[in-house]
């Protein structure tokens, strides 16, 4: 123990001499500096000098000191930022026709002012949650109220109300109207702000507007428009009407690109009327959309709900997989024939990741549609509605409605699900008539839809259009002449068919009728052309075929090689 203390008193010892002589050091170093600086530090001791020296360097050795410290890395966060997303909510529906009755129906003459709210009123809620919200309308706002081609102006007050916010009008509606019209229907759509694409006055507007580009949610959707038509009036030759065109689709894909489009949806007015089955034809160009960029392709003008399915295709070399939904049907039908107030909202999510930017599919799903042509809420006036058809069969929404009907929206659901179920899941919303109600009184409260509060419209600074007169038809060729297709097949059961061995299949359509699955050809209104390819091909393979003559929708004629059959 002793040694231990006296050890520790030698080191004090050495530790003491060696400060002093150091203070000796300092000593001579502050006079030196001193008198080189010519300062006159010398009036103050040597000591108290080194000391207030000793201090500052003590001092800064403190500030200068590292404390250093573990970093935790927080695994959760390093999750949450891989999978990251922002999610944009899509509803696309198919066809909005106005028909001659339906706007006569729609007119009140006590009131003198139409009202089209109850036509989109119960699937109003629906719609309304889209952040997008994308429909076919197969009308015009040309003010002239003796066209067959033309809506009042009232109408499309319900489309916004409704929650649409983006119209196709790339169709065959459009080649009946005149330039002035068109002007008048984009200016009607801006003031309830739908914008709208597909057609454009001249090539200046065409270039600013196409692609349609939507911003939402941190979003850039690019939205193409285009359509087959047969046949095109003279009267719409001085504007432009996006038609298929392969070069222009790959252009204008391009462009969509250069515009930095997150996603990229291609909508087609394609088929032929009534078709139940996609063409070839279709799915050869879906499948070339989606080559050059489209993210999703629907399509309409069948007036009938087609399959959707999976085409697999390369992109920038790199094998792919997408979705096209070749026929959405009706939202507002055109007649009440049964296979024509089918229809289907398509209900996507698109997923954004916040940190690399790729977009990918969430959930998508259909929800099934029915027109019902209200006869029995005011006697002598029909009113068309379309409603959700599981809400209908379950009893939530429109409680009165006849049975009938509703055994018939349960039928036609279910035929949907049929046709659709094997690649998507349907989708139903709560809906009641409470939630029908409120969301309607709603909208008209605050004079805009519920996806897009801040564009408000007062009803009453739109000028009420003219009382409904008899339309002036002026028919174009599809609708005046014969358009002719070989039926080579009738059969109680549906059975799909190989296009792609039998070359002469492709194009080929199928109507139900009398019981019956009736195939046909592709058609013409040649009737020379479709003699020749029945006598070439369909008469020695098929020895029951004959060529049928169709004005329309109705079939007129039935033909054989011998002569008109009856």
């Amino acid at each position: 123990m002793a040694n231990g203390i006296q050890h520790k008193k030698l080191s004090l010892n050495i530790l003491c001499k060696l400060f002093l002589q150091f203070v000796q050091k300092m000593e001579i170093v502050v006079k030196l500096v001193s008198f080189a600086c010519g300062m006159n530090y010398m009036r103050l001791p040597a000591k108290q000098l080194i000391a207030g020296l000793l201090t500052i360097l003590v001092y800064s050795a403190n500030a200068q000191k590292v404390i250093p410290k573990k970093v935790e890395i927080d695994e959760a966060a390093e999750f949450e930022k891989v999978d990251s997303f922002r999610m944009l909510h899509i509803v696309i529906g198919g066809n909005i026709y106005k028909t001659e009755t339906q706007i006569k129906q729609a007119y009140n003459k006590e009131e003198k002012k139409y009202d089209f709210n109850h036509e989109l009123r119960y699937i109003q809620p629906v719609m309304n949650l889209g952040d997008i919200t994308i429909a076919n309308l197969k009308t015009s706002f040309s003010g002239d109220n003796t066209s067959p081609y033309s809506a009042p102006d009232e109408f499309a007050l319900a489309l916004k109300y409704s929650g649409i916010n983006a119209l196709m009008m790339a169709n065959n509606n459009f080649a009946n109207i005149d330039k002035a019209g068109l002007e008048r229907t984009q200016e009607v759509l801006k003031q309830v702000d739908i914008i709208h694409t597909g057609v454009f006055g001249n090539n200046i507007q065409r270039n600013g507007n196409c692609p349609m580009i939507l911003f939402r949610k941190g979003f850039r959707i690019a939205v193409l428009n285009y359509a087959i038509l047969a046949s095109r009036s003279n009267v719409s030759n001085d504007f432009i009407i996006n038609a298929v065109d392969k070069n222009l689709i790959e252009l204008d894909m391009r462009a969509a690109r250069m515009q930095s489009a997150d996603f990229v949806i291609v909508y087609f007015d394609w088929g032929n009327n009534m078709q139940d089955i996609p063409s070839y034809a279709q799915q050869q160009l879906a499948r070339f959309a989606f080559e050059k960029g489209a993210g999703l392709v629907v399509g309409t003008h069948p007036n009938t709900v087609q399959n959707m399915e999976f085409l697999d295709y390369y992109y920038n070399g790199q094998p792919q997989t997408g979705l096209v939904v070749y026929s959405l049907g009706n939202m507002i039908a055109s007649s009440e024939d049964l296979k024509n107030r089918n229809g289907i909202l398509l209900d996507i999510e698109i997923l954004k990741n916040n940190f690399t930017g790729q977009v990918k599919f969430g959930d998508f799903g259909f929800i099934p549609t029915w027109n019902y042509y209200d006869t029995i809420s005011k006697p002598g006036q029909t009113k068309v509605m379309a409603l959700p058809s599981a809400n209908v069969v379950d009893g939530d929404v429109f409680k009165g409605i006849p049975y009938i009907e509703q055994r018939r929206a349960a039928n036609s659901a279910f035929e949907l699900r049929k046709i659709l179920g094997t690649h998507s899941d349907e989708i139903q919303y709560n809906l009641t008539d409470r939630v029908v109600n409120n969301v309607d009184e709603t909208v008209h409260l605050i004079n805009a839809s519920l996806n897009n509060k801040l564009s408000i419209f007062r009803p009453n600074f739109m000028q009420s259009s003219a009382e409904p007169v008899a339309a002036k038809r002026a028919f174009n060729k599809e609708e005046t002449d014969t358009f002719y297709r070989v039926q080579f097949y009738a059969m109680k059961k549906l059975i799909p068919l190989d296009t792609n061995y039998y070359e002469h299949l492709k194009g080929f359509i199928t109507v139900e009728d009398e019981g019956y699955y009736k195939y046909f050809s592709k058609g013409s209104f040649n009737f020379d052309t479709v003699y020749n390819l029945w006598l070439r091909v369909f008469k020695p393979r098929y020895k029951q075929s004959f060529i049928v003559g169709f004005v329309g929708n109705k079939r007129v004629k039935e033909f054989t090689i011998d002569g008109e059959k009856h």
